[in-house]
């Protein structure tokens, strides 16, 4: 009789030719072997599907229907065919640390109370550049979960019962993260590691469109789950603090400081740490 596999690993994969190669074979390369890759194909019109077809790993499970269906759809979908005990998240353009799975699996073993964790990050470019560490917010200020998100999402693995509990909406594009976790925060118990786990793929292009789209999607997240909580001054609050931000970006981006925006979102990383994820990340472009 075959034994539970331990990880599902979730990989929405939309054009992403450029970077998916070697985010796969960091999955691949794991430390932990006790997994299964399911990557989604959202109806690529790159090479992407042809990259995933090349791979004769069993553990990668490909589900591909040729149509755009956006990636609430992709993550739902693969959460209703885990086999896992665990769901991990993971993007088609990040590289995960080699200990990534191994470390998440042992800390949900060790704190059997916890549904979903997360990590921080490591920020990348397009070109393999260490820009920055992206933190989590802490998650038990309430006002974070509202207004700044309590997980980056790549980072994020968790019991696979939560999640087929806990289906994403597939209403939200771009937000469908944050509005889970807003939803599902009252009634789980969610923690975060307080180190990274993967290399996370930001573009330094700032796209004014695609933030004000998501601004737009947050609020109207914080309107739909308002009558989970008792806290409407909270909300409004919220919401108005988005509605300025989008201003202010505007403004920004109207003078060419979009750059600001950008650098503030990491934070600077330490001598010492800075070489340390270098050496990380250059053995997983080398594999």
């Amino acid at each position: 009789m075959d034994h539970p596999i331990i990880v599902s690993i979730g990989m929405p994969v939309f054009n992403a030719e450029k970077h998916l190669k070697i985010a796969i074979e960091s999955v691949l390369n794991q430390e932990f072997k006790d997994f299964e890759l399911i990557i989604s194909d959202d109806g690529s019109t790159d090479d992407s599907l042809s990259i995933i077809q090349s791979y004769t790993d069993k553990r990668i499970k490909l589900l591909s229907d040729s149509s755009n269906k956006g990636i609430g759809y992709r993550l739902n979908e693969q959460i209703a065919i885990s086999k896992g005990i665990y769901f991990a998240r993971m993007d088609s353009d990040d590289i995960m640390f080699p200990d990534r799975i191994l470390e998440q699996v042992k800390f949900l073993q060790e704190h059997p109370n916890v549904d979903v964790v997360g990590g921080s990050a490591v920020v990348i470019n397009e070109y393999d550049q260490i820009t920055g560490l992206r933190k989590t917010k802490p998650i038990n200020k309430f006002l974070n979960v509202l207004e700044d998100g309590i997980f980056i999402h790549p980072t994020v693995m968790g019991k696979s019962n939560w999640f087929k509990q806990h289906y994403y909406d597939g209403g939200f594009s771009g937000t469908e993260d944050r509005e889970l976790f807003m939803r599902t925060y009252q009634e789980s118990n969610f923690s975060n590691l307080d180190y990274p786990v993967l290399f996370y793929r930001d573009s330094h292009h700032f796209k004014l469109n695609t933030y004000l789209e998501r601004q737009q999607e947050l609020i109207k997240g914080l309107d739909k789950n308002a009558p989970l909580f008792n806290a409407p001054i909270k909300i409004q609050i919220v919401k108005l603090k988005i509605y300025l931000k989008s201003i202010l970006f505007q403004l920004m981006h109207l003078v060419n400081l979009h750059s600001v925006v950008i650098k503030n979102r990491n934070e600077v990383i330490n001598t010492n740490q800075l070489a340390k994820y270098h050496e990380i990340l250059l053995k997983e472009l080398q594999k």
